[in-house]
Parts: structure tokens; C-alpha cells; sequence
């Protein structure tokens, strides 16, 4: 596995930006994927209540859409 991009972003937010994140292995990519539901799910002052992540390979895009 060679290096992924991970784009991160709030879509149902005022302030539609995206977050950006090189991830070097299958391991991070759990880890990251994890801390993000972790992140969604037990911030009780997060006014995003959906998040868009995607793992841009060179090939493919795989998407993840996290909803309170």
C-alpha cells in the first residue's frame, strides 16, 4: 500500500472548508477513521452533526459518512 490522502470535511456546516492528511498505513487509517466517530460522537459542542471522509488513493476513492 503506497500513501493515501485523507480528506476530511463538514459538509452541513456555514463554514464548508476541508481538512487534508497523508496517512502511511492501513493501521493510521483505523486509528483515524476511529478518532473521528470518537471526535463526532462525545463532543457535545459540535455543530457539525455530519462528517465526510475520504482516503484518496491513487486508483480510488473510498468514502466514509459519519452521522450523529
Amino acid at each position: 500500500m503506497g500513501v493515501i490522502l485523507l480528506k476530511t470535511s463538514y459538509p452541513d456546516t456555514s463554514q464548508e472548508h476541508a481538512e487534508y492528511k497523508l496517512v502511511q498505513s492501513e493501521n493510521e487509517k483505523q486509528r483515524l477513521l476511529n478518532a473521528a466517530k470518537n471526535k463526532l460522537y462525545h463532543d457535545d459542542n459540535n455543530t457539525s452533526q455530519f462528517i465526510k471522509l475520504e482516503f484518496i488513493y491513487p486508483d480510488e476513492v473510498e468514502t466514509h459518512y459519519l452521522k450523529v
